[in-house]
């Protein structure tokens, strides 16, 4: 009854994954969590100082107001 079946060897393919793929996603992890640190480190003290400006005198000289006429152009 089974003498001529056939054998049927199904062998998986080869992957050739040299582990690049887990190397670009533990790069692309220290990337992300080194702009964390940094972040942490110098943009939330450059926040909380902007917060909060010094009292620095700005002075500015404004001109007076001149109504055009015809003697003097407008500006």
């Amino acid at each position: 009854m089974f003498k001529n079946m056939p054998t049927v060897i199904n062998n998986p393919g080869t992957t050739e994954d040299s582990g690049s793929n887990l190397v670009l996603g533990v790069i692309l992890v220290m990337v992300i969590l080194g702009g964390f640190a940094l972040f942490f480190i110098y943009g939330v003290p450059m926040i909380q100082n902007n917060k909060n400006p010094d009292s620095t005198d700005i002075n500015i000289t404004v001109p007076p107001a001149t109504t055009p006429t015809t003697q003097t152009p407008a500006q």
